[in-house]
């Protein structure tokens, strides 16, 4: 098997699962035999957002020939996490069951959101 073809399936899996944990979490943990709460339907998302954003590095970043081309698809996931990672965020600082000091996390997400964009944009990584 060969590397891109790897990195193919690696990427729609964890896309698969992304999708799954960010959507319908009650559903995915349930077939694991899991009841969960509202703060563990929240960390699910997060986990969630953090594999839609390896999906898509894996998935931008399998057939990369150099650092440039591979330095797209870190970023691109990266941006897929931090943005999705807003998201969930936010809905957890509005809906959520946790103190004011959740707000911190949406705040956080949106700045590195920027960053990865402001980056990807710019495509220089020296």
């Amino acid at each position: 098997m060969k590397i891109r073809t790897f990195g193919m399936i690696a990427a729609i899996v964890a896309f698969l699962f992304a999708l799954g944990f960010l959507l319908i979490p009650d559903t995915v943990m349930g077939l694991y035999g899991i009841d969960l709460n509202e703060s563990e339907r929240f960390i699910c998302r997060y986990f969630g957002s953090a594999l839609l954003g390896l999906s898509v590095t894996w998935w931008v970043s399998r057939k990369a020939r150099d650092l440039n081309e591979a330095m797209i698809g870190v970023m691109m996931g990266a941006a897929a996490v931090s943005i999705t990672g807003f998201l969930v965020a936010l809905w957890d600082a509005l809906y959520g069951p946790a103190n004011d000091l959740v707000w911190i996390n949406p705040v956080i997400y949106i700045l590195l959101s920027i960053g990865f964009v402001y980056f990807y944009i710019r495509r220089k990584w020296d």
